[in-house]
């Protein structure tokens, strides 16, 4: 595994604690798995498939701002470790993250729209 450092707000880092003490796993399991179920998310979205969410009987569409600058398929990025490792078997297991100061839009928060039947 490649260590990599963050550094959180407090909130997220309580938040992060939290939701570690839960679940009964280790912060970086909650990270892990976060990145993990981003990593499907734009798979999903990759592939034009929609995100629903419902609530009691009312479904809303989950949609994220950054949906429409995913490309067609996830990016390659070098081997961290430089041992030439093959991907993971199920591509969520360690999603890669690749961030820049450059490159990094703006975050804006989900946005959840009725969904149309049918």
């Amino acid at each position: 595994m490649t260590k990599f450092n963050v550094n959180f707000s407090p909130h997220v880092y309580r938040l992060v604690g939290e939701m570690a003490v839960e679940r009964e796993q280790t912060m970086a399991d909650v990270i892990r798995d976060a990145i993990s179920l981003a990593a499907w998310v734009d798979d999903e979205l990759r592939q034009k498939n929609r995100i629903l969410i419902d609530r009691g009987g009312v479904v809303t569409e989950l949609l994220l701002p950054h949906a429409g600058r995913l490309q067609p398929s996830r990016p390659t990025l070098p081997d961290p470790d430089g041992l030439g490792a093959p991907a993971p078997a199920d591509p969520h297991e360690q999603a890669p993250v690749a961030a820049s100061r450059e490159s990094t839009p703006v975050r804006r928060r989900p946005v959840l729209r009725s969904a149309p039947s049918g």
